[in-house]
């Protein structure tokens, strides 16, 4: 969602920032990161105190990105707020399509972000992690 309104404001087009926005979540996916996910019990015994810590988390990120990039809306000049909000959330919405397919149970769908949420280091083996972190600051800012 934030590099989707990075972008939305760096490229400022709106026929380009759609595309370009939800594509840089796919290539920030392969750098590695935790996703966080619901507790295998939620859907059964809602939330306990054994996955509240979970839950929250679960339910903070997304909303602290949410309020980052409104917050980049509404202090953009006018001409640019909007094309900021598309960028966000186009780099958001594969995760929206992804929660979706699991509760709809689309299974082709789930496979597709399973192999596209798949990190470097489980596809080729050890890394020096830091030194991908490091590329990658280095692009995404230059």
């Amino acid at each position: 969602m934030l590099m989707g309104a990075a972008i939305g404001k760096a490229l400022e087009d709106p026929a380009l920032v759609v595309p370009v926005a939800f594509l840089s979540h796919f290539v920030l996916d392969l750098l590695p990161h935790k996703d966080p996910t619901a507790p295998k019990d939620f859907w059964k015994l809602g939330i306990t105190r054994h996955n509240a810590w979970e839950i929250l988390h679960m339910t903070l990120e997304p909303l602290v990105g949410l309020f980052v990039v409104l917050g980049f809306v509404f202090t953009a000049p006018p001409e640019l707020a909007w094309v900021i909000f598309w960028g966000g959330f186009f780099g958001a919405i594969p995760d929206v399509i992804e929660f979706l397919a699991r509760i709809g149970k689309f299974q082709w769908v789930i496979m597709f972000f399973e192999y596209a949420h798949a990190d470097i280091e489980s596809r080729y083996g050890w890394y020096p992690q830091w030194l991908i972190g490091l590329i990658a600051l280095v692009v995404l800012f230059m």
